[in-house]
């Protein structure tokens, strides 16, 4: 990133805190502490009931700690989420406390089954809210360097292999013999993944006969994509990312397909979902070029 466009992020982001990420990061660092103080705890000889009665306490304390101080990392989540090492330090900590599980492996501890409840609980729970921040911190560094409007717009509705309705179907199926296979077992849970499939194989399966069913699932809530100066932003409904144009290196619109070439992955859309696939590809274009 230049100095310029640094100065520029620093600018937007001092402004004001931004409340759901220091509770999101509070609660983190909360479920990080009571996670290790329950473990130091059974270690320790605590009873189950005391665990119990601390955690939730530790949590809140960790919480209302963090938002006091608030205001100190006002620019932490735009800092993180322009790079990936370190959003990528929000895991550590969870497999640390998940690492635990290997102990009695290489040591004399003996590990009860209270302690191995408690520490996958701690580590499950603090994964979760790691992706949440991971998620925050790249949407805050999106918005950030992307405040200009969009030139273009369009729906990514996907294309290839995996998203085929052959594969779909296949999914669905395996879904079906697996809720089959779970009410053999005696848990009638599994008719609901059956019928879930059922429903879904007969809904997604092209020219079927019962139009209430006529539907892609594919498109429901499609990601958007967005051309902007900095690059091109992946709009979904629980974040967004930023892909460089530097990161794209060529574009071409063929008769069923946009593509966008990139050095691993590249985004591929319907050109069917494209209103107008010839202004899409000059926006992108011209963005490319400055």
């Amino acid at each position: 990133m230049a100095v310029s466009e640094q100065q520029a992020v620093s600018d937007r982001t001092d402004s004001g805190s931004d409340l759901s990420f220091i509770a999101g990061f509070g609660f983190y660092l909360g479920v990080i502490v009571a996670g290790w103080s329950a473990i130091g705890g059974l270690l320790a000889g605590a009873s189950t009931g005391v665990v119990l009665v601390t955690a939730p306490g530790t949590v809140t304390i960790v919480l209302l700690a963090t938002l006091v101080v608030g205001d100190r990392f006002a620019t932490v989540p735009v800092w993180v989420g322009s790079s990936r090492k370190r959003q990528a330090g929000w895991f550590f900590p969870p497999i640390g406390i998940a690492a635990l599980l290997a102990v009695p492996a290489v040591t004399p501890i003996e590990y009860t089954g209270r302690l191995t409840t408690v520490t996958i609980a701690a580590a499950a729970v603090s994964g979760l809210v790691a992706i949440g921040l991971t998620q925050q911190c790249r949407s805050r560094y999106v918005a950030a360097v992307t405040p200009d409007e969009p030139t273009a717009a369009w729906p990514w509705q996907k294309t290839g292999f995996g998203h085929s309705e052959w594969v779909s179907t296949a999914a669905m199926l395996f879904l079906i013999v697996i809720g089959l296979g779970m009410v053999a077992l005696g848990n009638w849970f599994g008719l609901f993944w059956a019928g879930y499939g059922l429903l879904m194989t007969v809904a997604t399966w092209p020219n079927n006969d019962f139009p209430w069913f006529e539907f892609d699932s594919q498109r429901w809530n499609p990601p958007e994509l967005r051309v902007h100066e900095a690059g091109l932003v992946v709009e979904k409904p629980f974040g967004q990312t930023l892909v460089p144009w530097d990161a794209i290196a060529s574009v071409e619109l063929t008769d069923d397909e946009l593509r966008l070439e990139r050095r691993w992955l590249d985004i591929r859309c319907d050109r069917s979902a494209i209103d107008d696939p010839g202004a899409i590809v000059a926006a992108i274009e011209t963005a490319r070029r400055r």
